[in-house]
C-alpha cells in the first residue's frame, strides 16, 4: 500500500512540474486564426504585479508590440482576452503574454500564429 501511495505522490509531483505557471494555453502554435479568438492562458505567479496580453508581426526587426489587453490582477486557467482578428492584416504573427514581478523583473512566454481572414475555409 505504501509503495502505491508512493507511486501515486511521485506521479502526481511530475505532473505539477509539466505545468508551467505562466502559459498561452489558446490558440496552439502556428493555428489559423480567423474572426473573434479567445485568447486563453494562466499567469498565476508569487510576485506578480502586472501583466499584458500583445503581439507583433513575426518578422518585425523593430521588436513592436501592440496590445490586445493589460491585466492588475493575475488569473489561472482563464481566458485572457476575446481578440478581433478582422482589423489585422493576414500573416504571421506572434502572441506574447508578458508578466511584471514586484522586484522589477519580468518573464514572458510566446506563441507563433498565423491570421487568415481572407483565406478561405479549407472544406
Amino acid at each position: 500500500m505504501k509503495l502505491r501511495l508512493s507511486l501515486f505522490l511521485v506521479l502526481f509531483l511530475l505532473a505539477a512540474q509539466d505545468t508551467p505557471p505562466l502559459a498561452i494555453t489558446s490558440p496552439a502554435p502556428e493555428e489559423l486564426l480567423r474572426g473573434q479568438v479567445t485568447i486563453t492562458g494562466k499567469m498565476d505567479v508569487p510576485g506578480f504585479l502586472s501583466a499584458q496580453l500583445d503581439f507583433a508581426y513575426s518578422s518585425d526587426p523593430t521588436n513592436t508590440w501592440f496590445i490586445i489587453q493589460a491585466f492588475s490582477q493575475p488569473l489561472a486557467d482563464s481566458t485572457l482576452a476575446v481578440w478581433d482578428t478582422t482589423s489585422i492584416t493576414d500573416g504571421d504573427y506572434v502572441l506574447r503574454l508578458r508578466v511584471n514581478f514586484e522586484g522589477g523583473t519580468s518573464q514572458e512566454v510566446t506563441v507563433p500564429i498565423k491570421i487568415g481572414n481572407d483565406l478561405l475555409p479549407t472544406p
